[in-house]
């Protein structure tokens, strides 16, 4: 009505937003409430008003929030509105937005209430991780200070440890719990807080994508492959499912629901994730090791008809997936502020994705089966998807389908005997060789914690499809399979010694560089404030965090190693 030109009755909407505010503030829906008619208004001199309005009612509410359990919700409401206005008047300075941390934490995590469980405490907690998590993107967006991020990002996780401990209930922390942890390729961890959320069923089409691929990335197939069967296993029985169910609507007498319900079937059955989750079911089937006989006949019988997409297939799926679970405080479109974005360790598998890993088992199956007309037909469809994927899949799924077409051009240039293959072999060994841990420099933290183990578990993976153009090779008698048995034989040593003296510094150092790197002070440490805090006052949590992590590392190291064994045997 006020757009309309009816403001002298409604008067003004920015008074009624606080005039609402003062009546629900109370509530923990209020902010939900008001939130999106903040957002709608974002003149400088409305945000202004905003902010002269919060400066006057935020003091009080602080001071007031012990008193009662309304009283530390209504401070959580306005703590809300304080990040929102933050980001909608573009705040880039990290120690604005560290500003006042102390008092977040003392309540959330410190507080007799925090010990009670009190739901404003977990909220506090939620609001505190937000503004590290917030603080570290802005503060080290540089390419050269990522080991600075992961170091704000480790006292973020100690905080949302330290909040999960006094209320286990809290969906939101253990949300951004498993998505810091994936970022710093902590896989184990994330995996068993990802369990205690017990998400089923429906839940695994909206919020299955949160876990699972991810153990892949990072070297722990096994628990992956569990993940993704559990998966296949709901969209199976749904689809099976349906003509009972449809029976019981028609028996109930709800007809008016009929359309809706048919609706809703066909939005999983035609599920982007389902598609996804049947991708990496067979990525993790394909990774598996075998003998010879084994592993051509698991390629050579390969269903590869079922998995083929189209353009026109693709458009069909639909898109069930809660991309935004992480409890934003801000709009989507402010890509800076954004943390569902920020804290992406790889982006969400799409089109793309499926595109690509229904492709690879095509073009293994074409080439066992000799089929070179079909081989390359399907190997030019997998260079048009990666060529033109614009960063929606992985660097080390690149890296990976990228080899799978090397690995194929290199099998159709070893079908004729006069053809010489040294020169692909050697590019293809080398891609491997780049992805392994390094003889010659030690480690660091900060390599493991980004790109280290995925990386090494990419060279795995696409070892694993060389050992079967090498059996294929073999089978079919042609001259090439010795020389790239002989490479691959001298490939594996090197990679197990590189891989097995990672296990062993990962052991012996890592937990000592954490707490040596991560949670040292430094001069102008805009974390001071929390790093006293977890390292002060939550002792314990902070040790957890330290063992989680460097357990994960090394659990992901071990696996690798475990694959290379096998592949040696």
């Amino acid at each position: 009505m006020h757009e309309a030109g009816h403001g002298d009755i409604v008067g003004s909407p920015e008074a009624l937003i606080w005039d609402y505010l003062t009546e629900f503030q109370q509530k923990a829906i209020c902010y939900s409430d008001i939130m999106q008619f903040i957002v709608a208004r974002r003149e400088p001199s409305v945000l202004e008003y905003h902010q002269a309005q919060l400066e006057q009612r935020l003091p009080a509410a602080r001071d007031s929030a012990t008193n009662s359990d309304d009283a530390a919700q209504a401070w959580v409401n306005l703590e809300k509105i304080r990040y929102l206005l933050q980001a909608l008047m573009g705040e880039t300075d990290p120690k604005a937005w560290m500003a006042g941390i102390e008092p977040l934490l003392k309540f959330g995590l410190g507080s007799s209430q925090a010990r009670k469980k009190q739901p404003s405490c977990s909220d506090m907690a939620f609001i505190a991780s937000q503004r590290i998590i917030q603080a570290a993107f802005l503060a080290y967006s540089a390419a050269d200070q990522r080991e600075q991020l992961h170091s704000a990002l480790f006292k973020a996780l100690c905080v949302l440890e330290s909040g999960i401990q006094l209320n286990d209930n809290s969906f939101l922390l253990k949300l951004y719990a498993i998505r810091v942890y994936l970022y710093l390729s902590c896989y184990e961890r994330a995996q068993t807080i990802y369990d205690t959320l017990r998400i089923k069923h429906v839940q695994l089409d909206t919020l299955g994508h949160l876990i699972i691929g991810h153990g892949m990335a990072l070297g722990c197939f096994a628990l992956d492959m569990e993940l993704c069967y559990n998966g296949v296993t709901f969209y199976d029985r749904f689809q099976s499912k349906m003509p009972r169910d449809i029976e019981a609507v028609y028996q109930q007498g709800t007809y008016s629901n009929v359309q809706d319900f048919l609706e809703f079937q066909s939005n999983i059955v035609h599920s982007v994730q389902r598609e996804c989750t049947h991708r990496y079911a067979l990525r993790g089937e394909g990774y598996e090791y075998g003998n010879a006989k084994e592993t051509l006949a698991r390629w050579e019988e390969a269903d590869v008809s079922s998995i083929e997409h189209s353009e026109q297939t693709l458009s069909a799926l639909h898109d069930n997936r809660d991309v935004s679970v992480m409890g934003l405080l801000t709009p989507k479109d402010m890509a800076q502020w954004d943390l569902e974005l920020l804290t992406q360790s790889t982006p969400i598998p799409g089109h793309d994705f499926i595109r690509a890993f229904s492709l690879v088992p095509q073009v293994m199956h074409y080439l066992v089966c000799a089929d070179i007309e079909s081989l390359q037909e399907k190997l030019s469809e997998l260079t048009l998807v990666v060529d033109n994927t614009n960063d929606t899949l992985s660097r080390q799924d690149v890296l990976f389908v990228r080899g799978i077409i090397d690995v194929g051009s290199l099998y159709i240039q070893a079908s004729d005997p006069q053809n010489e293959i040294d020169d692909q072999l050697s590019r293809l060994l080398s891609v491997i060789r780049t992805n392994l841990p390094s003889n010659e420099l030690d480690p660091s933290l900060f390599s493991l914690s980004s790109d280290g183990i995925r990386n090494l578990s990419a060279a795995a993976e696409l070892f694993t499809y060389m050992l079967a153009l090498k059996h294929a090779l073999s089978a079919q008698r042609l001259p090439a399979a010795n020389a790239v048995g002989l490479a691959l034989s001298q490939l594996r040593k090197e990679a197990l010694k590189s891989v097995n003296t990672l296990r062993g510094w990962v052991d012996k150092n890592t937990r000592a560089l954490v707490e040596e790197q991560w949670l040292a002070e430094n001069d102008d440490d805009i974390f001071a404030d929390v790093k006293r805090f977890v390292v002060g006052g939550q002792k314990q949590t902070t040790s957890m965090v330290t063992k989680a992590c460097t357990t994960s590392w090394l659990r992901s190291v071990k696996n690798l190693l475990s694959q290379w064994e096998k592949c040696s045997s």
